[in-house]
């Protein structure tokens, strides 16, 4: 099996220096001097319970994650060529990396795939919790579904097919938006067919999210989306900044599998390139999801099968980057501080 690597997020250098056989002797702020020019550093690991095996390391890559600038392209070049060359001695040919299109170019990321590096960025595992957290918001919610209004934005995309398919079921009113109005209608008449639910069609943003009490996007908008009412919105581009005070549900919260031992507390982004990896590197049918390239209802179907297999279950959801558990929604829907709709509604409900 092959092992894997995951890229922590940044943490001023603590990590590096504390475990650095030579920079741990320095005065801290001497230390720091050195960790931009270090190549990438194994800072943790992640072992097999039962017989303490090495399944991969927790890595942290100081060339991107100090603010620190390289002079010209040839030394991002040569940061991205030292990272190959740690992972190949290393012998991991996975790296579990979530959002890494925000820190490798084009050109770093081919060096990388041209030394035989898997770059994961984890979104299959991203909207796979999603759907999971949202199916159990929903049923937190239950008594207030039906008069629910749901908006999905993308719904002429993969993974907006994907969420309008998962949730027809679940809600009595829909409006499903997108650029494409032919693929709207077809995908319409096919939910029409299959759940008996009428969709609401449009290619106005603001139209298809304003005023719904639940808002799903998975394509780009080119307008500012002022919408006060919804009980929870749901961001599936990880990355994509909204032109509006929203504050996204980013991700599910699931919990690693038992079997696994990490020996650093990690944030979620953290947690999903462990996931990432541990998959791709265990499951022959995962990689070959992976490969296929499309997007589809049905494959995150088999996640949710292979979630099972290891009993990983959703603990919550992620928003803002901080976990938030199920529980805490529910005391806070249900109690004093229940959900306002008016117009000066406080977004840091949640937070």
């Amino acid at each position: 099996m092959d092992k894997f690597a995951v890229v922590l997020q940044a943490d001023g250098g603590e990590r590096l220096i504390e475990n650095h056989n030579i920079l741990k002797r320095l005065p801290k702020k001497v230390a720091k001097e050195f960790l931009p020019y270090l190549s990438a550093q194994k800072t943790g690991l992640i072992l097999d319970k039962e017989n303490q095996e090495d399944l991969g390391y927790l890595i942290d890559l100081p060339g991107f994650f100090l603010n620190w600038q390289p002079k010209d392209d040839d030394d991002g070049l040569k940061q991205v060529r030292k990272l190959a060359g740690s992972l190949e001695k290393w012998n991991c040919p996975i790296l579990g990396f979530p959002l890494f299109y925000n820190y490798f170019n084009e050109t770093e990321y081919k060096i990388l795939e041209n030394s035989g590096i898997i770059l994961l960025d984890g979104f299959d595992h991203i909207l796979a919790g999603l759907l999971l957290a949202v199916k159990q918001l929903l049923r937190i919610v239950k008594k207030d579904v039906p008069r629910f209004e749901i908006g999905v934005w993308g719904a002429d995309t993969d993974i907006g097919q994907v969420w309008v398919e998962a949730l027809a079921a679940d809600v009595n009113q829909m409006c499903i938006g997108g650029h494409n109005y032919m693929e709207l209608e077809v995908l319409a008449e096919y939910i029409l067919k299959s759940t008996g639910l009428s969709c609401q069609i449009t290619t106005k943003p603001q139209l298809c999210l304003g005023n719904k009490d639940i808002t799903i996007v998975a394509d780009v908008m080119d307008i500012t989306i002022n919408n006060a009412q919804a009980c929870f919105h749901v961001n599936s581009l990880p990355g994509y900044k909204y032109r509006n005070p929203w504050h996204p549900i980013e991700m599910g919260w699931m919990n690693l599998p038992n079997e696994l031992k990490v020996d650093l507390e990690l944030n979620p982004y953290e947690q999903l390139g462990v996931m990432a990896g541990l998959f791709y590197s265990i499951s022959s049918s995962y990689r070959e999801d992976i490969l296929k390239g499309k997007i589809t209802l049905e494959r995150m179907t088999h996640l949710h099968y292979l979630y099972k297999l290891l009993n990983l279950k959703p603990q919550g959801f992620v928003k803002d980057g901080q976990r938030i558990h199920f529980d805490r929604f529910r005391r806070e829907y249900f109690g004093e501080n229940r959900l306002d709709k008016s117009d000066d509604y406080n977004y840091n409900t949640f937070n």
